[in-house]
């Protein structure tokens, strides 16, 4: 149940751009995640839970194991569009369990 690290996302204070090049990582320890009955993906980190639509299963699979991936490859992976994965991205970064940088 650890509440995470908050790690400024700077420069974006208000979202993730749709930056393909853009990494991104958890940054609370304990994440897990499930698909329910109704094949939502359940995730749980930092404390708190959030159910996505089934095709985020690829992006939760990558962040949970503890990978740094591109928001790029993330749309890769689970055939959603960058601006998608972006905004998924933008509610974990809000909540002070995931951070995203560029690549230097």
């Amino acid at each position: 149940m650890d509440p995470g690290r908050p790690i400024p996302s700077l420069p974006f204070v208000s979202g993730i751009p749709a930056d393909e090049y853009l990494h991104v990582r958890l940054t609370a320890s304990g994440a897990w995640h499930e698909v329910d009955s109704e094949g939502r993906v359940v995730m749980s980190t930092g404390g708190q839970q959030w159910t996505f639509a089934a095709p985020a299963l690829a992006i939760v699979e990558h962040l949970t194991g503890g990978k740094t991936a591109s928001i790029g490859k993330l749309a890769v992976v689970s055939s959603l569009a960058v601006g998608q994965v972006a905004t998924l991205v933008s509610e974990l970064v809000t909540a002070d369990v995931a951070a995203v940088s560029r690549r230097r």
